[in-house]
């Protein structure tokens, strides 16, 4: 019996009840230690399964979750990691294009119908983002049986940013050969090659794009903007040509000869480019002025989804610090001549944002909140860690003793079933594998699963250990990314 299969059953315990019911507005989980924050989590999205944006205090953090949510039975396909995108603006270089097609594909999964989770850091989630609407209609499909026009694909790919590439091997390319053509579109992990049998769609395949041999079929592709900025319509355009070059001129005259002459230099062929309606590395730039009415991710979450928050002490100061360091990278490159002037505020929201979703759900293990959180529904879940014993074997053996005499379940959730019996016997510990019907029983059990740290919940008499508790080192397997950068 898998860790998912305990996870079905909190529902179920009174103590819990309540607490996993999904909020209908602003609630806090209290004395809930990290480790046990995934199984509840699970467990209340297992019961009503719905959109959930989840921000934790970092990109480790944020794996880990996803790590522990699928050993806790939410489906692997009903996750995805949004990262952040600002880096792009510290400096002139080409975007990371693995990290923008993820952070794509993370928005648009964020908008869509259907319950999973998005799971990010405060700096990616207060990031500004294109508005709703434009997001929205900003996704094409393709489907098979479709018919369509190979020049139209050409010039719809274009006018998204997608660039020719022979062969596609990144995020945001695409090729065609004949009737055929490749496109590695932004949001999906591996491209996908389109046969047209005259105008209409025969067959779409995924494809490895390093063997470029075929791995599955697919009946539908849609395709996602390359940036997260699109451009205004072509009667709009000129005008916001001519606002950027005044606007470069009232900031040029004010630096000196160099950095003025740098300035007008970036600005100018910033400018053409905007004309052209081609995309280029600086594009992100002008977001600001392009969408002035941008939102973030927080204001993406659909109607009757959940804003999660993972210690929410934790979150202020990291987005107090990136909104710092970015303004105060802002603020250099403009009197360098790089950039033309901007505040932090106008790329990302400050951190009160987070509390701006009416339905949301902090998770804690003190009794405090920022205040700029304002809950009106307060649980004690007093889930307790047990950090305590990881290298005190003797501490631990002690405990398990108490435990099983005041008739708790002790969970032993591990990858190593064989070796965690053979060592819990030599210390006179007897466990049993458990099932759907020796779970429900106090005593000792087995479940396969390492979550990589476990916790106490006195109030249900539960423990769940852990190999990190048995062994003293149980790492947690992370989701993997594959990258293409380098393959020959």
């Amino acid at each position: 019996m898998r860790i998912g299969q305990l996870v079905t059953q909190l529902n179920s315990i009174e103590h819990l009840s309540e607490a996993l019911t999904t909020p209908a507005s602003s609630s806090v989980w209290r004395s809930v230690a990290p480790d046990a924050r995934p199984v509840l989590v699970a467990a209340q999205y297992l019961a009503s399964p719905r959109k959930v944006l989840l921000i934790c205090s970092s990109y480790e953090r944020a794996l880990a979750w996803q790590a522990k949510l699928i050993l806790c039975g939410v489906p692997e396909g009903a996750i995805r990691q949004l990262p952040s995108a600002l880096g792009a603006l510290f400096e002139d270089a080409t975007p990371e294009s693995v990290a923008l097609s993820d952070r794509i594909g993370a928005l648009r999964f964020l908008i869509e119908d259907g319950p999973g989770f998005v799971i990010t850091t405060p700096p990616a989630a207060l990031e500004r983002t294109l508005p709703l609407d434009l997001l929205a209609t900003a996704f094409q499909t393709i489907k098979v049986g479709d018919t369509v026009d190979l020049e139209f694909i050409r010039d719809g790919l274009l006018r998204l940013g997608y660039e020719p590439a022979e062969p596609v091997r990144m995020p945001g390319q695409f090729s065609r050969r004949g009737g055929i053509i490749d496109i590695y579109a932004m949001g999906i992990e591996q491209p996908v090659r389109i046969e047209l049998f005259d105008d209409v769609v025969e067959s779409m395949r995924i494809f490895d794009p390093n063997s470029q041999r075929s791995v599955g079929k697919i009946d539908e592709l849609t395709l996602a903007p390359s940036r997260e900025v699109l451009y205004p319509s072509e009667a709009d355009l000129p005008a916001f040509v001519d606002m950027l070059t005044r606007t470069l001129d009232a900031e040029a005259a004010q630096l000196g000869d160099e950095a003025g002459g740098r300035l007008r230099e970036l600005v100018q062929g910033d400018a053409q480019a905007l004309a052209e309606r081609v995309y280029f590395d600086r594009l992100e730039l002008y977001r600001p002025l392009l969408h002035p009415d941008s939102e973030c991710a927080v204001d993406l979450i659909p109607e009757g989804g959940l804003l999660m928050l993972d210690d929410p002490f934790e979150l202020e100061p990291i987005a107090g610090r990136a909104e710092e360091d970015l303004g105060q990278a802002l603020q250099a490159r403009a009197r360098r001549g790089e950039i033309l002037g901007s505040s932090a505020n106008d790329f990302m929201l400050p951190p009160e944002r987070m509390a701006s979703r009416g339905t949301w759900l902090a998770l804690t293990g003190m009794s405090d909140l920022p205040v700029w959180l304002k809950p009106t529904i307060s649980h004690e879940i007093a889930a307790l860690s047990t950090e305590p014993f990881r290298g005190q074997a003797a501490q631990l053996v002690q405990n398990m003793k108490v435990w099983l005499e005041e008739g708790y379940r002790i969970l032993v959730g591990t990858d190593q079933p064989t070796r965690a019996k053979a060592m819990l016997e030599q210390v006179e510990f007897f466990p049993s594998d458990a099932t759907p019907e020796t779970i429900e029983q106090t005593g000792l059990h087995v479940l396969a699963g390492n979550l990589a740290g476990g916790f106490v919940m006195p109030a249900i008499k539960l423990v769940l250990l852990t190999d990190q508790e048995l062994f003293g080192v149980g790492r947690l397997k992370l989701p993997q990314r594959k990258f293409n950068e380098g393959v020959p």
